[in-house]
């Protein structure tokens, strides 16, 4: 019986929406407009730049940005990993919630592998008590060749104590080929303890996940080769468990999928959304079992041999899997999608906007409601989304004829 009035509660939530499909879309076509939110500051950080040499093809021909993470503390502080690829050192940079300077710190590489360079990096500071960095090392200057090195810190206390921890080696029995783990997401459950998740490589790609500890120990560890093969997003649930969300990023429009574990680590929900394949890496959970996700729209015009992207939408995925919500983007495409506290951010670019189209950086509530719009210049920048609604944002800019790094905080209005 319990089965039948969730199927049937399913269906009516399918039936509500597509007779109010018209309507919502009448609504949404400019949605995107917004007040802007309010730029509380906006200094140069004192971050590794250079100027890309000429002739190097990229879709950036102004300042490199060697700015690897950006992160937000639970009390306000800006958080930055920085440092290049190419064997550089590489620090951890925090900013106080007032724009000042907090500290500034090197991160050890690992002594095994030579001439480390950092491959990639990902932050979390949503508690006051301890900031994590998920990093990854590789020799500089070697894309297919180890050894690798995933490595947890914590940083901790006034004194900023940090504790490294080294991820064990994996290769599969009877191959040769190397292991590099790429956290997409880093979140702190309820109780303490740390859930990563994102792709790992042992020749193919994988979707892998790992829990550690409060004191940062890998308590378990989940791998599995072919679809899907990333975690898109990742939260903590009130009863001690965690949900994912996965696509296949080998194959656009691909389903996603949801899968919820409990708080013993047992997978209790799979979840195969059929009918909304996944486009890019633009999701984000705003429940145990709903989440919020982009989805193109494409058209044939006259003359046109192929369909052509016309306008992006993000739809509120509802705990049956039905579309509960349309929000409307117009001709803009989605980036990213993340969540902080109660609130969600949108990074979306303007279609045919040229080689560096501006960004769109778009504040939204856990049920889609606008609250800010802030337009960005460069298409090249790090945002984060801030607990108060707010966000970070650091991008390259030019001071006095010499690249710098601009960070600002913006509250929404």
């Amino acid at each position: 019986m319990a089965v039948f009035r969730r199927c049937l509660a399913g269906a009516l939530a399918t039936l509500a929406v597509a007779m109010s499909a018209t309507a919502q879309d009448t609504l949404a076509i400019e949605v995107l407009k917004a007040p802007p939110p309010v730029l509380l500051w906006e200094r140069v950080v004192d971050v590794p730049v250079a100027t890309r040499p000429a002739g190097e093809a990229h879709y950036w021909a102004g300042p490199l940005l060697h700015l690897r993470a950006l992160g937000a503390r639970g009390d306000g502080r800006a958080l930055i990993v920085a440092g290049a690829a190419s064997g550089e050192a590489v620090r951890l940079f925090g900013v106080r919630g007032d724009g000042r300077d907090a500290f500034s710190m090197p991160l050890p590489a690992p002594a095994d592998v030579p001439k480390a360079a950092l491959r990639h990096a990902t932050l979390n500071g949503e508690g006051r008590d301890k900031t994590w960095a998920l990093l990854t090392w590789r020799p500089a200057g070697e894309q297919d060749a180890g050894p690798i090195a995933t490595q947890l810190i914590g940083i901790e206390g006034p004194e900023y104590r940090t504790t490294s921890r080294q991820l064990p080696r994996y290769i599969p029995p009877g191959r040769s080929e190397i292991d590099e783990r790429q956290a997409n997401v880093l979140r702190r459950l309820r109780d303490g303890s740390l859930l990563a998740g994102g792709t790992a490589y042992y020749g193919p790609p994988y979707w892998w996940f790992a829990r550690f500890t409060v004191e940062g120990k890998l308590f378990h560890e989940s791998k599995s080769r072919g679809f899907p093969d990333f975690v898109e997003d990742a939260r903590g649930n009130e009863d001690g468990g965690y949900s994912l969300l996965m696509v296949d990023a080998e194959r656009g429009g691909a389903p996603a999928t949801l899968r919820r574990y409990g708080a013993d680590g047992k997978l209790t929900t799979r979840r195969l959304f059929e009918d909304l394949p996944a486009y890019g890496y633009c999701s984000v959970l705003t429940g145990a079992n709903t989440h919020l996700r982009y989805r193109p729209e494409s058209e044939r015009k006259p003359g046109d041999k192929s369909d052509t992207f016309a306008r992006g939408r993000l739809v509120l995925v509802d705990a049956y899997g039905a579309i509960a919500r349309r929000i409307g983007m117009g001709p803009n495409e989605c980036t990213s999608l993340s969540r902080t506290g109660d609130g969600i951010v949108l990074v979306a670019t303007r279609s045919e906007a040229g080689d560096t189209p501006p960004m769109i950086v778009a504040g939204f509530t856990p049920a889609g409601a606008q609250r800010w719009r802030l337009d960005v210049p460069s298409g090249i920048a790090k945002v984060e989304p801030l607990a108060d609604g707010g966000v970070l944002v650091a991008r390259p800019d030019v001071a006095d004829g010499k690249p710098v790094v601009k960070l600002a905080r913006y509250r929404a209005p």
